[in-house]
């Protein structure tokens, strides 16, 4: 079961419906700029089916500021049981929010929950990213994870090759 996670200023919460404003989140070219959903589009059938596709074991919250309730963004954990294995990622929709710190609160205070015994009991962490999106590789790189690869020229980006940078974290 998903729990709820607090931390200093947000809390995670079990994100189990859409709204509007994630499926406009998700159809904005500069919030999806260095992901790979800026190939789709988006709808409320796509977002509760995505909503759906997670199991008992994977993890998928809304991000919520504390002071004001409001949902700025969500992060999700998809589980890899027979290896106990976590792929992390996380988006912030809201715009105004970004370089505030909220995404960097969000991913360790999930992270940390994630790989505790008590808590989700993952053995390890897994995220990914293109080379380009520096402040996800600042976030990931700040929390702890450890680059264990990369794809080189992996995804097509402004006219021209991006490599993919791949993470991993273990308890």
């Amino acid at each position: 079961m998903t729990p709820s996670i607090p931390t200093e200023r947000l809390v995670l919460r079990p994100l189990s419906k859409v709204t509007a404003r994630q499926v406009a989140w998700l159809n904005d070219p500069e919030v999806v700029r260095f992901s790979e959903q800026r190939h789709r589009e988006h709808t409320m059938f796509s977002q509760i089916n995505f909503i759906n596709s997670f199991n008992d074991n994977s993890h998928l919250w809304g991000i919520h500021r504390i002071d004001t309730n409001e949902h700025i963004g969500n992060l999700s954990a998809d589980h890899d049981p027979p290896n106990n294995v976590a792929d992390v990622g996380i988006m912030v929709g809201e715009t105004r929010h970004w370089g505030q710190g909220y995404a960097t609160e969000a991913w360790r205070g999930a992270c940390t929950w994630l790989l505790d015994k008590e808590g989700g009991g993952m053995r390890k962490l897994e995220a990914g990213c293109m080379r380009a999106n520096e402040a996800m590789v600042r976030i990931i790189r700040g929390s702890g994870f450890a680059q264990e690869g990369e794809r080189a020229n992996h995804f097509w980006l402004g006219g021209g090759p991006v490599g993919m940078v791949l993470f991993g974290r273990f308890r």
